[in-house]
């Protein structure tokens, strides 16, 4: 029995020097310079990883894709040809690639080897014609205004901006856009007068008010050459940029294009301070007799008085209306 304690206990004594040199010998390696280094590399390069990833993120450059609402194809050609000295209406592309199909052989001797290859080589063209449509056009003279810093993007204006604005600048602008009462009610009217051609032809009666009326918006429609809109600056509205639109160039309907949108285009006069456009203007009434207009002026203002824009205000020529 006192055998076996004292076996028991040697043991014990044994084994417990034994822990106390691995646990040192742990603590050696743990604060050991060259341990420290590997952690402090370890560190290192966790973090300049996480730095590239950041630097990933930040330099990635979003793809946008617009939504056309107004796309005036050739003024955007005009002004793409005066920029690459020409038009040109499609281009082709080829690619090449290759392969090398075999086996390998090698050999060495002592500090010397030697490889070589057995196959044959295969290559693959393709070609392809590419079109340029008006969309493309207007992508690259964007472009191409971007990177000779030759379009001013406006968010929003304060007088000393709006003063230094220059005749024929190009712009782009974060608009609220607004389409005109007249415009509304004569696009209204175009669409209901089959509907009140319909109605008679069954024999239902149609106010006579109401015939004259509708009548009246669609001459007045169609003496609008253009559908002239105002582009309201986003973050300060009541600066104003009257926007001719040509209607055969519209991608949408007319009533959608109120609301947030970019309007692209080349700045025209800027209005005087007493000076005020209506859409007698649009109408080409513009040489009235001052007295007969201003009083025309006021009864349009009086029911739409959309129709009448004071400054500041600024003509624009239209290039491209997107979202």
């Amino acid at each position: 029995m006192t055998q076996n304690s004292m076996s028991v206990g040697s043991g014990t004594a044994y084994i417990m020097p034994c822990r106390r040199a691995v646990r040192q010998r742990w603590r050696n390696r743990r604060y050991s310079p060259s341990h420290q280094r590997d952690r402090a590399t370890q560190a290192a390069s966790a973090t300049l990883d996480d730095l590239s990833g950041s630097v990933a993120r930040l330099a990635r450059v979003p793809v946008l894709l617009r939504n056309f609402l107004y796309l005036d194809d050739g003024l955007s050609s005009q002004y793409l040809a005066q920029l690459e000295g020409g038009v040109y209406d499609e281009t082709e592309q080829s690619t090449v690639s290759g392969s090398n199909r075999g086996g390998e052989a090698g050999a060495k001797a002592g500090p010397f080897s030697a490889r070589g290859s057995r196959g044959s080589n295969a290559e693959e063209s393709q070609a392809r014609i590419v079109r340029q449509t008006p969309e493309a056009d207007f992508r690259r003279l964007e472009k191409l205004l971007d990177d000779a810093d030759g379009m001013q993007w406006l968010e929003a204006l304060d007088d000393t901006i709006w003063q230094g604005l220059e005749r024929g600048e190009m712009l782009r602008i974060e608009a609220q856009l607004k389409v005109p009462s007249l415009y509304q009610y004569g696009e209204l009217a175009s669409t209901f007068a089959p509907y009140m051609e319909m109605l008679e032809s069954f024999g239902e009666p149609v106010d006579q008010e109401a015939q004259e009326a509708i009548s009246g918006f669609e001459q007045i429609n169609s003496m609008l050459k253009d559908a002239v809109v105002v582009a309201h600056a986003a973050g300060t509205p009541r600066f104003k940029f009257i926007c001719p639109l040509k209607r055969d160039m519209l991608r949408e309907d007319l009533g959608s294009l109120s609301g947030e949108c970019v309007v692209v285009g080349a700045l025209g006069r800027r209005l005087k301070a007493r000076e005020r456009y209506s859409l007698l203007d649009a109408m080409g009434l513009s040489g009235l007799p001052r007295d007969e207009r201003r009083k025309m002026e006021r009864d349009m203002k009086k029911h739409m008085p959309d129709a009448v824009i004071s400054a500041p205000a600024a003509l624009l020529t239209p290039l491209a209306v997107y979202r």
